[in-house]
């Protein structure tokens, strides 16, 4: 009889023990995985921090490239002057070049043939762009428009008719958006005056308290100054 009881005692206690291994399984395959993952983590990590550090150059230095191509497109686009007003039956370059050497002569600026670079015709908006080869040449004209602003086109083409031409500084389109945005802001009175820089498109706007804030990009400009349609 007591040897059935030993018997039972010791089978109790194998089955305990097996149960208690049992029950630390989940925990040790649980520290294990977590071990692993640990590892793998650490390792991965290592395996990125190379390709971070070579992402953020390539970043800097497509802003670099974004940067540079700006500033030259805005260089480029100072010797350039848009026409409008002019006929679009008028289309030879010749002719066209004729139509600036003689806007020249209304303002009394000599310009040759050879420091007009290019005069072309702008087919989806009609008008005429023309880059001078002498920038001083163009700032010359752009004044003294911008002065007198009574072009007509009887003074430049041989019409009697007197509609007016317009002349406009060729800005980057970053920079025109600004400018048209300023313009209308002004004219709602809601800002006082504006400047624009040229190079890097920052826009200046003095306030009707005439203070001035400085925008260098175009939402924020348009989120502080919301127009709304009615």
């Amino acid at each position: 009889m007591e040897k059935n009881c030993d018997f039972q005692r010791n089978i109790k206690a194998i089955l305990e023990s097996q149960q208690s291994a049992l029950n630390k399984i989940p925990q040790t395959v649980a520290k294990e995985v977590k071990s692993q993952l640990k590892q793998f983590e650490d390792k991965l990590s290592s395996a990125i921090a190379p390709i971070k550090a070579d992402v953020e150059v390539l970043k800097n230095t497509m802003q670099k490239v974004i940067t540079d191509y700006s500033h030259l497109s805005s260089l480029g686009c100072k010797s350039e002057i848009v026409i409008s007003g002019i006929p679009e039956t008028i289309k030879d370059p010749k002719a066209l070049r004729d139509i600036v050497l003689k806007i020249g002569e209304v303002y009394d600026i000599s310009v040759r043939y050879e420091e007009v670079y290019q005069c072309i015709r702008l087919k989806k908006e009609g008008k005429v762009l023309v880059k001078f080869c002498n920038l001083f040449i163009k700032d010359d004209i752009m004044k003294s428009y911008l002065k007198a602003k009574n072009l007509k086109l009887h003074q430049i083409v041989d019409t009697d008719v007197e509609s007016r031409v317009y002349l406009n500084n060729n800005f980057p389109p970053d920079n025109q958006r600004n400018i048209l945005y300023c313009r209308l802001l002004k004219k709602l009175n809601l800002i006082k005056d504006f400047s624009v820089n040229f190079k890097n498109g920052f826009s200046t706007i003095t306030n009707l308290d005439k203070t001035t804030t400085t925008y260098n990009n175009f939402k924020d400009l348009s989120s502080d100054f919301k127009i709304t349609r009615s």
